[in-house]
């Protein structure tokens, strides 16, 4: 998978890494509000856009990067699919007006 400069490579267990290829990317340290908001957002755009009732669940891992007027953020998160929780991953741009759901992809379970 690629996302303009950012590369994602395959661990041991098959769930992707997260980048840390993009100009000025951190890691970000769990808990935290910002990363959980982002990936709470992401759920909710991917349910409001495809009809389903996906529920976030916790964040597995979180990097963030400044872009633009706001900030990148690329999430490793679970959420609950109809009782079974899953893997997924989603970039999400957020600036101080509007979010955005770039990518969301389900990884595992």
């Amino acid at each position: 998978m690629e996302i303009g400069t950012v590369l994602y490579q395959q661990d041991v267990e098959g769930i992707p890494q997260l980048p840390t290829t993009l100009k000025g990317t951190v890691e970000v340290q769990l808990p935290n509000a910002d990363v959980d908001t982002a990936a709470k957002y992401a759920v909710y755009a991917y349910n409001k856009e495809h009809g389903t009732h996906l529920e976030f669940v916790s964040t597995l891992a979180g990097y963030a990067a400044p872009f633009a007027l706001g900030t990148l953020y690329a999430i490793l998160f679970k959420a609950r699919d109809g009782g079974k929780t899953k893997v997924y991953f989603a970039a999400v741009l957020t600036t101080p007006v509007k979010n955005f759901l770039l990518l969301f992809v389900h990884i595992y379970g």
